[in-house]
């Protein structure tokens, strides 16, 4: 029922401004377009903030991975649409005068769409292909933070410049409301910074896993999450604070440390991987809907991983040997080589305590039995298959049917390809939950 409330908001400040105009002035030509590309652009850049504010009662009704995979798609639809606001209004104008001509002061608002346009494009290009840029996180989030100081240019021009809004009440209304919403977002994300900062934790144990994934203990005042979600993590190095950075809890709920089992790829993974134990660190979540918790509690469950994907399994697992040691589950998990896989005793103490539990481990670059000795082979607790996690692995291992609930979490290559799979299998959408939060 809140989503339905949500989205029917959101639909109503997509559609109203525009409708509005177009019942005022039923005449298509390029006026028409302008008019609707930028009233809905705009909408589209101010509900980007709502998107990514973490208010509780958009959050949990969404969960973040969702939240910002909306967000990324409005974020293109909302420049091109602004693109094709500001190129029509500058071919009209320069069609109707026979050049630009702009004149001061009066086209300082004309000027000031153009500049920030121009920044507006430079935000998504970066955001798009941050990674064909080879741009660090902390280099896009301060190129993302233009927004902050551009949203109110871009409300100034559309007020200024913007016929629509100064003619009629209602839009005039929703365009101040929707200013009031996206100001108060920003006042909530400063209230979750400043909160985060008053419960610092400190890093209370680095315990090596594998050749590249480490165990993060981190003691401090309860996190109270759920199995399964995830928070952000600033590190503090001597006086400096390092930007937040996502990571799934891995521990259980009832654990008195939250733990964090992450793989150091990167610049912030690999401070987080060198700092010692006693540091100071703040945690703000948690955040996510990935989690057992949130589906029927009769329900069997499929657990899918790849590599550092078994994160929020870990955590799931915790929970479950106390909470459910009965409850049937497949946990399928994905790895190159043997090597890759950790926590094995962990995991043998798992299945152990937990009789309907298959566990089956699959290794991609091991393709035949011959591939492992007989020695690593007997470390690793649950089934050994060799291949890939794809439609033939789950044919052999988990006849699933409708009412299995599914946990994906790994590889966007293979999560695509098992959706496309668990599709053709005939298990619903709504069955299949998906980790697919990146930034």
């Amino acid at each position: 029922m809140k989503k339905t409330i949500l989205n029917l908001a959101a639909l109503v400040l997509l559609v109203l401004p525009p409708a509005t105009y177009i019942f005022i002035n039923p005449v298509v030509d390029a006026f028409m377009f302008i008019r609707v590309f930028g009233l809905v652009g705009f909408t589209l850049i101010s509900l980007q903030f709502l998107l990514s504010s973490r208010l509780p009662f958009i959050e949990k009704t969404y969960g973040q991975d969702q939240l910002i995979y909306v967000h990324r798609l409005a974020g293109i639809t909302a420049v091109l649409l602004l693109i094709g606001h500001g190129v029509i209004y500058l071919v009209y104008r320069i069609s109707a005068s026979g050049g630009l001509r702009l004149r001061f002061p009066s086209d300082i608002p004309v000027l000031g769409g153009i500049a920030g346009l121009i920044l507006l494009i430079l935000v998504a290009f970066t955001a798009a292909f941050r990674v064909n840029l080879k741009l660090s996180y902390e280099r896009w989030k301060i190129l993302h933070r233009i927004t902050f100081v551009l949203y109110p240019g871009l409300f100034i021009h559309s007020m200024l410049l913007g016929t629509t809004i100064a003619s009629n009440r209602l839009v005039y209304i929703l365009w101040l409301t929707m200013f009031a919403m996206v100001l108060f977002s920003w006042v909530w994300r400063i209230h979750l910074y400043l909160r985060s900062r008053k419960k610092p934790y400190m890093l209370s144990s680095i315990e090596p896993l594998n050749h590249d994934v480490v165990q993060l203990s981190f003691a401090g005042e309860d996190l109270d999450h759920k199995p399964g979600q995830f928070a952000f993590i600033s590190l503090k190095i001597g006086d400096k604070t390092e930007p937040a950075h996502p990571f799934t809890i891995s521990s259980s709920p009832i654990s008195k440390d939250v733990v964090f089992t992450i793989k150091a790829v990167g610049d912030f993974t690999s401070q987080l991987v060198d700092n010692h134990a006693g540091s100071s660190a703040y945690i703000e979540g948690p955040y996510g809907r990935f989690s057992y918790t949130n589906v029927d509690d009769s329900s069997p469950l499929l657990f899918i991983a790849g590599g550092v994907g078994i994160t929020p399994m870990l955590s799931m697992l915790r929970l479950l040997r106390k909470d459910d040691p009965d409850r049937r589950i497949v946990f399928i998990w994905g790895n190159k080589t043997e090597e890759d896989i950790f926590l094995k005793e962990e995991l043998r103490e798992i299945q152990n305590d937990m009789k309907n539990l298959k566990m089956v481990h699959v290794l991609s670059k091991a393709q035949d039995p011959g591939s492992v000795n007989a020695a690593q082979a007997a470390e690793i607790p649950g089934l050994l298959d060799y291949g890939f996690v794809d439609e033939s692995c789950l044919n052999r291992h988990a006849a699933v049917e409708k009412d299995w609930e599914v946990f994906v979490c790994g590889p966007p290559v293979m999560m695509s390809k098992l959706s496309k799979t668990l599709k053709v299998s005939g298990v619903p959408s709504a069955k299949v939950h998906m980790e697919k939060f990146s930034l």
